[in-house]
C-alpha cells in the first residue's frame, strides 16, 4: 500500500515553516547574543528548504532535487550538533562540517549518477540522520555535574527529542532494508509515511524544548547574576567596614596629640558616629538579606559598645524587628546620639543612674524608646548643636516624628513607618515638648521651658 510522498513533504513543509517563524519572532533579539539558539532555530529553515527540494521534483530536476535536498537536510543535521556544542560553551569545527557535507555530496552523486538507487541514499542519509541526531543529543547530555533543576529538565527534554529523530532514522534504514523503498521516493509504502508524520512530530517537540531550554537558560544566567551581586555587595560592605575601622584609627591617632578637652571630645563623638555606620555595615555583610537587617540586633551591637559600665547601665527591651538597610543606618546614628547625650549630661557628679532603650512595633509604625532617670535636660537645646542637627536630620530621613518627655529625667519616643515605603507624614523630623522640662548645668543652675510648645 502506498502514499503520495509528496503530500506529506509539502505538509511537514508546512509544519517547519512555523517552526522557522516560531524561534525567530520569539527571541530573534536574542540570537545573536545566544550563538547556540541561533544555530539551533537556522536549522529549521534548512530543514524547510530541504523539504521543499523533495517536494518540488519535477518542477526541479531530478539530480538538483535529490542533491539540493540530501545537502540542505544534512547540513540542518550538522546545526543542530553546532546549537548543542554551543550551548556546552564549545564549537562544530568548520572542517568537520565541509567534510561531512563533502561526502554528502560524492555519496548521492554516486548513488544517482554511477549507480542509482534509491534504497542506497535512503540508507545513507537515514544513517547520517541517526548519527548526528544521537551526537546531539550525547552532547546535551554531558551535564555538568551539579547541573539540575528546571534547566537539567529542559536538557533532558531536548535530547529526547534528538533520540526519538535518531530513532525514527534508524527505523527507516531498517524498515527501507527488510522491506524495500521503491525505485521512486514520491510513492512511498505506509510504513514510512508514518515515519515521516513522526519525524515532524518530533522537530515540533524539539523547538518546544529549544524555547524552554532557552529560557532556562536566561533564569539560571539571572540567578546566577543575582549571586554574583549579593557576593560583590557583601564585599563592599565588608570593605566598607574596614575602610571604617582605618578612618576610626586615623583620628584616635590624631586625637591623642590633642587636649582632652575641646576637640580631642568633639573627636570622640565623632569616632562614635564612625562606629554606628561601620556596625551596620558588618551586619550587611554577614547577613541572608542584602537589603535589610536585623535592627534590634545593629541597635543591641551599638547599645554594648556604649555602655559605660559601672555607676550607669544600660537597659534593653528590644523585639526582633527587620528593616531596609537604608532606614537602619539613620537610627543607629539618633540612638547614639541621645545615648551619647544622657551619659554626659543626665548624671552629674558621679550620680548612678539607668538608661533603658525600647524598640517595638505597633501596627503599621515601629517605635524607638530612649529614656533615662537622671536630672532631666532641656529639649530641643537653646543652643542646638551638631548633634541636635544630626538627630532632627536623620529622624527626617526615615519618615518619622520624635516626642520629648521631661520631668523625673528624660524620654525621647520616636515613631516612623514599618514599611520602607511609608512617606514623612505632617511634622515628620518635629519635637514636641510634651511637658515642663528642665535641665541641670554644670554650674548647677536649672533652667526652666514654659508652657507646652513645638520647635524644630
Amino acid at each position: 500500500m502506498g502514499i503520495d510522498f509528496r503530500t506529506i513533504f509539502i505538509e511537514n513543509s508546512l509544519i517547519l515553516v512555523a517552526l522557522s517563524l516560531f524561534p525567530f519572532l520569539a527571541t530573534s533579539a536574542e540570537m545573536r547574543a545566544h550563538r547556540y539558539l541561533g544555530l539551533w532555530s537556522l536549522s529549521f529553515p534548512v530543514f524547510l528548504a530541504g523539504n521543499l527540494a523533495v517536494a518540488l521534483r519535477g518542477p526541479l530536476p531530478e539530480l538538483v532535487s535529490i542533491l539540493g535536498s540530501n545537502l540542505l537536510l544534512v547540513a540542518a543535521y550538522l546545526l543542530l550538533v553546532a546549537g548543542a556544542l554551543a550551548f556546552k560553551g564549545r564549537g562544530l569545527r568548520p572542517l568537520v562540517a565541509v567534510a561531512v557535507l563533502l561526502l554528502t555530496l560524492l555519496v548521492q552523486s554516486y548513488w544517482s549518477l554511477v549507480a542509482p538507487s534509491t534504497l542506497a541514499r535512503v540508507v545513507f542519509f537515514g544513517s547520517m540522520g541517526f548519527v548526528t541526531n544521537l551526537v546531539a543529543a550525547l552532547v546535551l547530555l554531558g551535564l555538568p555535574e551539579g547541573q539540575g533543576g528546571k534547566q537539567g529538565r529542559s536538557v533532558l527534554l531536548g535530547a529526547f527529542f534528538l533520540i526519538f529523530l535518531s530513532a525514527l532514522a534508524a527505523t527507516r534504514v531498517l524498515f527501507s532494508v527488510l522491506f524495500g523503498i521503491g525505485e521512486d521516493l514520491l510513492s512511498a509504502p505506509l510504513w514510512d509515511s508514518a515515519l515521516q508524520i513522526l519525524t515532524a512530530a518530533a522537530f515540533v517537540g524539539l523547538a518546544l524544548s529549544i524555547l524552554f531550554i532557552h529560557a532556562a537558560r536566561l533564569d539560571a544566567g539571572l540567578e546566577e547574576a543575582v549571586r554574583d551581586r549579593e557576593i560583590l555587595l557583601r564585599e563592599m560592605a565588608h570593605r566598607t567596614k574596614n575602610d571604617l575601622a582605618i578612618v576610626d584609627g586615623l583620628i584616635s591617632l590624631e586625637q591623642d596629640s590633642l587636649p582632652r578637652e575641646g576637640e580631642a571630645e568633639r573627636l570622640d563623638r565623632l569616632r562614635e558616629r564612625i562606629r554606628c555606620l561601620a556596625s551596620a555595615h558588618e551586619l550587611l555583610s554577614v547577613g541572608t538579606d542584602l537589603r535589610r537587617i536585623r535592627l534590634d540586633g545593629y541597635l543591641g551591637n551599638l547599645a554594648r559598645a556604649l555602655e559605660p559600665g559601672g555607676r550607669i547601665r544600660i537597659e534593653v527591651d528590644f523585639d526582633p524587628i527587620e528593616i531596609d538597610f537604608p532606614r537602619a543606618v539613620p537610627l543607629g546614628l539618633v540612638m547614639n546620639e541621645l545615648v551619647t547625650n544622657s551619659l554626659k549630661h543626665a548624671f552629674p557628679g558621679g550620680r548612678q543612674g539607668t538608661i533603658r532603650l525600647r524598640l517595638y512595633s505597633s501596627g503599621e509604625e515601629l517605635g524607638l524608646e530612649i529614656s533615662d532617670d537622671g536630672v532631666g535636660t532641656l529639649w530641643p537645646p537653646l543652643h542646638p548643636g551638631f548633634g541636635a542637627t544630626v538627630i532632627a536630620s536623620m529622624v527626617t530621613k526615615v519618615g518619622g516624628r520624635m516626642e520629648f518627655h521631661g520631668g523625673g529625667g528624660s524620654a525621647w519616643k520616636i515613631r516612623f513607618p514599618a514599611n520602607e515605603k511609608g512617606r514623612p507624614g505632617p511634622g515628620s523630623g518635629e519635637v514636641t515638648r510634651r511637658r515642663l522640662v528642665h535641665r541641670q548645668t554644670e554650674a548647677g543652675e536649672e533652667r526652666e521651658d514654659g508652657t507646652p510648645s513645638k520647635e524644630p
